[in-house]
């Protein structure tokens, strides 16, 4: 880079020179004015003889070339005084990746900003021009909510990228639009290159959105599985950027005004536009839809220490659309329960042929008094849960009689109370039985946590919450719990509800290693 190019040189004689952004690989970002227009441009400089220049000049002419104005645009191209260098439009704000420092998306904000990077990309493709080098820090959003993608084309210029099979350059930008899509419902990253913490693996691979954090939708959550896993669990694989532009249509509808809110976050004068990968970009802003947004959880990530406070506003509003997200899930489980009656992701317990997993015997005799009851099966129970399924395969741990292995909730990066009623599991006694108490063994604490029991004369376990009736509760409980009835009461099925989870290295988890419901 020309020696002489520093703050307050005129490039062209017409871009000044303001602030200097990022320093990369040789290349330089800046603020600048265009003079002639008055307005703010971001500029890339790099020296003429660097083997990049050309490769750069060409790909910022394809991109001006796209019409979709959810690119930023490419406004100039030229060489100056020893440097080659590419003006685009200045948006105010910071990058997703910046964004997500705070925690990840709600799933509709994430849904929405997924859409339209998917829809904005499948319009280049269209044109011949590839992205390659998708990532949280090229996605932008500008004042009034609306999605911008920088890097389209530059970015792979200036790392030396280049695919030239057509069907390759494809799947490479439906798999970054899969990526970006988990880091906003996430705050995790299924790859590297990215300062966001990388996802957790399952089997080797990026552990699916909703294995991650709690209330992933569905339909997103096959989106990711359909882009980034060649062999996912539902449907075909999505290899083109049209392809998952159509899926996530489907799965989030526009509204009437064509895009629905996307975050609701106060605007820094001073935000920065972007310059190289990771450099700060614009904030997410809110776009007006109706009904009004409900807000995003406020997760917390293990690497992170904690938020101390929280203003009234932005607990209210976690609260509003944890119930909006509740509410909405719920209806689809009624639904999809009436038609299949099994609970949970666990073995099914029916009335004539109760689940196999059984309690093992215990030493001691039970005084008569209050005598310990068979357990005939188990299951997990979160009818709140997107699919409802919390570690089904490891519900025998719970009553098997030792102590030393556990059923588990899966881990949650927010409270369990801001995402969801709560979560647990129900044991089967076999018949109706009178219950007087549950003893339970934990790990970790504290927690809140139930014994709710199915009518006397349920014929199966109640599919929903409002089907068990409380008659017993502990807030702050340790890891020995006695939780002893008012009065005793006869039923066959007894669940155990956490409302709360204990904390967990940053994050929140229950763990139950053992059961035991006394007469």
């Amino acid at each position: 880079m020309d020696d002489t190019v520093a703050v307050g040189t005129v490039l062209a004689r017409r871009y000044r020179l303001d602030q200097r952004m990022a320093v990369y690989d040789g290349a330089e970002a800046w603020k600048a004015r265009d003079t002639v227009l008055g307005r703010d441009v971001h500029v890339h400089l790099i020296p003429v003889d660097d083997p990049r220049s050309q490769r750069l000049a060409e790909a910022a002419r394809a991109a001006a070339a796209v019409p979709d104005p959810r690119f930023l645009r490419v406004l100039d191209a030229a060489v100056y005084d020893g440097s080659g260098y590419v003006v685009r439009e200045w948006v105010r704000g910071r990058s997703l990746s910046a964004v997500l420092v705070d925690g990840p998306l709600s799933p509709t904000s994430a849904g929405v900003l997924g859409r339209e990077l998917a829809g904005a990309v499948a319009a280049a493709h269209a044109a011949g021009v590839h992205h390659l080098r998708l990532s949280p820090a090229m996605v932008i959003v500008a004042d009034d909510g609306a999605v911008k993608i920088t890097g389209l084309g530059t970015e792979a210029a200036l790392h030396g990228i280049a695919v030239t099979d057509e069907e390759a350059a494809a799947a490479q930008d439906a798999a970054g639009i899969g990526r970006v899509l988990y880091a906003a419902l996430t705050g995790r990253w299924p790859g590297v290159g990215t300062d966001l913490p990388p996802a957790p693996t399952v089997d080797g691979r990026a552990a699916r959105p909703r294995q991650v954090r709690a209330g992933v939708p569905g339909e997103l959550d096959d989106v990711v599985d359909r882009t980034l896993n060649p062999a996912p669990r539902h449907e075909t694989p999505l290899r083109t950027p049209r392809a998952v532009a159509d899926a996530l249509a489907a799965a989030v509808p526009a509204n009437g005004r064509g895009s629905a809110y996307l975050l609701d976050v106060s605007m820094d004068p001073e935000s920065t536009q972007p310059g190289a990968a990771g450099a700060p970009l614009v904030a997410l802003a809110a776009r007006p839809a109706a009904p009004g947004p409900p807000a995003r959880p406020a997760a917390r990530r293990p690497d992170r220490e904690p938020r101390r406070s929280r203003s009234a506003a932005r607990i209210v509003g976690v609260v509003a659309g944890a119930l909006l997200l509740v509410g909405a899930t719920l209806v689809g489980w009624q639904l999809l329960t009436s038609a299949f009656p099994n609970i949970g992701g666990g073995p099914p317990v029916a009335p004539s042929a109760p689940a196999p997993v059984t309690s093992a015997s215990r030493s001691g005799s039970p005084s008569a008094a209050s005598q310990e009851l068979t357990i005939a099966g188990a299951a997990d129970f979160d009818p709140y849960g997107d699919p409802p399924s919390e570690n089904p395969d490891r519900v025998g741990r719970a009553i098997d009689g030792d102590p030393s292995t556990a059923w588990t909730t899966m881990t949650y990066y927010d409270p369990l109370e801001v995402l969801k009623p709560g979560v647990g599991l129900f044991v089967d006694l076999g018949k109706a039985t009178r219950v007087g108490s549950v003893q339970l063994t934990l790990r970790g604490s504290p927690s809140d946590v139930q014994v709710r029991v199915a009518p006397q004369d349920a014929p199966e376990p109640p599919k929903a919450l409002s089907g068990w009736a409380e008659v017993a509760s502990r807030s702050d409980a340790g890891e020995q719990v006695t939780l002893t009835l008012k009065a005793p009461v006869q039923t066959r099925y007894v669940l155990v509800w956490f409302t709360k989870l204990p904390p967990v290295g940053g994050d929140y988890k229950g763990e139950v290693a053992e059961v035991v419901v006394r007469s």
